[in-house]
């Protein structure tokens, strides 16, 4: 999917191949989760549908339930620094959701480990 053309055009090549339906569906689900964890709604669905579309691709399979860690890592370390912050958000939702254990922590777009939580109190560390 990265070789494809058109920047916006992963949604639409996500559609073409699985289905308008199972895309909305999945880009809705991504979309009231983030909701409710605190992001806006405004404009989640434009800021995820093109990075939907290319894990649906690398994955060869659109079901968030098949998303993994490692799907996220491959596609963060393909894109520029935009796409990569995405891939967090995106990894926050799933978490969320139970598909995956934690969210993918990031620091410079690269794998990091955790930062020291001492002196900071136990709600904001969880």
């Amino acid at each position: 999917p990265f070789d494809l053309p058109h920047h916006g055009a992963p949604s639409l090549y996500a559609c073409a191949i699985y289905g308008r339906d199972i895309f909305i569906q999945e880009l809705n689900r991504l979309t009231d989760t983030l909701v409710s964890l605190g992001y806006k709604r405004q404009n989640q669905k434009n800021a995820l549908s093109a990075l939907l579309g290319i894990l649906m691709m690398m994955n060869n399979n659109p079901e968030l339930e098949s998303f993994t860690t490692e799907l996220l890592w491959r596609a963060q370390n393909y894109h520029d620094r935009g796409i990569a912050r995405t891939v967090g958000r995106v990894s926050h939702a799933l978490a969320a959701m139970g598909i995956l254990k934690s969210a993918v922590r990031m620091r410079n777009y690269r794998e990091w480990h955790e930062k020291p939580t001492e002196n900071i109190a136990t709600e904001w560390v969880t």
